[in-house]
């Protein structure tokens, strides 16, 4: 006969901990050499965005190599810094006010004034 497939309760010394400190920090140095690596960094905010929506949003982009990353707000503002004496460059802390609610950071090397068309 096969084995019972039942849910069965597991003692808690028999799982296995997830380190999410390292994948925090993990995290946090994405940001920072994403920072290092483009010269513009935006935060953006989104209400109802579909998968489709910013799947061509990525695309679209992705030619003059930008980079959309979206994760936890404080996780994101730890890396940008959330005051002016934590801040990874100047201003940076500015950013990381703005990261409210569904938002993102987005990475690119093309002007500003290109972008917002």
């Amino acid at each position: 006969m096969p084995k019972n497939k039942r849910n069965k309760v597991i003692a808690l010394t028999k799982t296995k901990k997830t380190n999410f400190s390292d994948k925090k920090s993990v995290f946090i140095q994405k940001v920072i050499d994403l920072v290092d690596e483009f010269e513009y960094t935006y935060t953006f905010s989104f209400k109802n965005l579909t998968t489709l929506a910013f799947q061509s949003l990525r695309t679209y982009f992705r030619e003059e190599k930008s980079v959309f990353l979206m994760g936890k707000n404080t996780v994101m503002q730890v890396a940008l810094g959330k005051t002016e004496e934590e801040a990874y460059k100047p201003n940076m802390h500015l950013l990381a006010e703005n990261l409210r609610g569904n938002s993102g950071l987005f990475f690119s090397n093309k002007e500003p004034e290109s972008i917002i068309k």
